[in-house]
């Protein structure tokens, strides 16, 4: 037996409510009152990115606060050697600039790329590419993160959920290390 026009008009009707409900649900919590879904642990020390497990891991005074899950350019694999490689860069950086007016939430600038970067740039002729940031979502969008946050979709940059760089958002600007590596960062420890 088919379902009647009106039935089917219910189900669609009762479908798109659902849909705006955890809508606004999520829009809620992201912008209204993110504090009842994160702690404030305050100023940080050390950030250790690894690329092959999608991870970013934070410490303060040396001690693992926690790792939280990210999303990286679009190619991720391998250290950044030029402008738009869609490559994360792999190495030793700083958080060196805070984006005051970002299209992404709590955008911080790593200091990429250093002397060895525009080096190995200049040697191959290329632009070693800039702006590398860590951010969160798109503002007004940080509902997507559960789906952004299952692909790479980034330029370079290294994304997470809005609610951890509200977690963290006092920064010690060119005194936080970033460390970003593609396998086992044993020896940033």
């Amino acid at each position: 037996m088919t379902a009647s026009p009106t039935g089917r008009w219910l189900k669609a009707r009762a479908t798109l409510g659902l849909t705006l409900a955890i809508i606004a649900v999520a829009f809620y919590f992201d912008k209204i009152h993110p504090s009842l879904v994160h702690q404030d642990i305050g100023p940080i020390d050390k950030i250790i990115v690894q690329k092959q497990q999608r991870t970013m891991a934070v410490y303060k005074q040396g001690k693992l606060i926690k790792s939280y899950p990210i999303s990286l350019g679009a190619d991720p694999i391998g250290h950044k050697s030029q402008e738009g490689d869609g490559k994360t860069p792999e190495g030793n950086y700083a958080i060196d600039w805070v984006h005051p007016d970002s299209s992404y939430h709590r955008a911080v600038r790593i200091s990429y790329p250093n002397i060895a970067d525009r080096r190995n740039a200049e040697e191959k002729g290329v632009a070693p590419g800039r702006d590398i940031m860590i951010y969160g979502m798109p503002n007004g969008f940080g509902w997507l993160y559960p789906i952004l946050a299952k692909i790479d979709w980034t330029q370079g940059c290294i994304a997470v959920s809005n609610f951890v760089l509200t977690s963290f958002s006092r920064y010690r600007l060119n005194q936080n290390r970033i460390s970003s590596v593609h396998k086992e960062p044993s020896r940033f420890l």
